[in-house]
């Protein structure tokens, strides 16, 4: 189970990962995100689960979790910036996620545009990006799932050729807290400071 005390205690963030919603079992990180979105919760909340029923990819394709092995998370934004400006959020999660997973693992995985971690030339991760908008308010949700601690058998035949993990790749096992946490600093800091030098 992930420990939400040993992630906080990652983050260096001003309010990203601040408030965490925690469960063993979820059907979509995402659409629970937005259910925080619809109760007015704060800007940064994180979603994340050891379970993902019914994930959901891009154009409608399946992500599957594996419990106790994967990053399986959401978080909510309230943007300030122009709609025209949105697609930024694919990046900025992409670029957060290869420079903290390289942080931590000395491995370097590659960016697929718009939304596949690659590692190997086989996909470890995926990126949703979800936008909403109520009124002059506009909310996003970013959703990424991650293979971190997957050994071969975790992963479905039908799928070996196409998709790896940390641990397959390295033959380590990672701390999935500190991942996470590395990602969602570095995620904030472009976030708030550094977007516009990306475009």
């Amino acid at each position: 189970m992930l420990s939400v005390e040993q992630l906080q205690a990652g983050l260096n963030t001003e309010f990203l990962g601040r408030e965490v919603k925690y469960q063993d079992q979820t059907l979509s990180t995402n659409d629970d995100a937005w259910i925080c979105y619809q109760n007015h919760e704060s800007e940064g909340t994180l979603i994340f689960t050891e379970e993902q029923k019914h994930g959901r990819g891009r154009r409608q394709g399946k992500w599957i979790s594996s419990p106790g092995k994967s990053l399986t998370f959401s978080f909510l934004l309230h943007p300030e910036m122009p709609f025209k400006e949105l697609g930024i959020f694919s990046l900025l999660a992409g670029v957060s996620i290869v420079k903290g997973i390289h942080d931590i693992t000395k491995i370097q995985v590659g960016l697929k545009w718009p939304n596949d971690i690659i590692l190997n030339h086989k996909k470890m991760g995926g990126i949703l990006i979800e936008s909403h908008t109520e009124g002059a308010k506009l909310g996003i949700v970013v959703g990424i799932g991650l293979n971190i601690n997957e050994s071969q058998n975790d992963i479905p035949k039908n799928l070996q050729m196409q998709a790896t993990s940390l641990s397959i790749y390295s033959g380590k096992e990672f701390c999935r807290e500190l991942i996470l946490a590395v990602i969602l600093n570095e995620f904030e800091k472009l976030y708030l400071y550094h977007w516009h030098e990306i475009i």
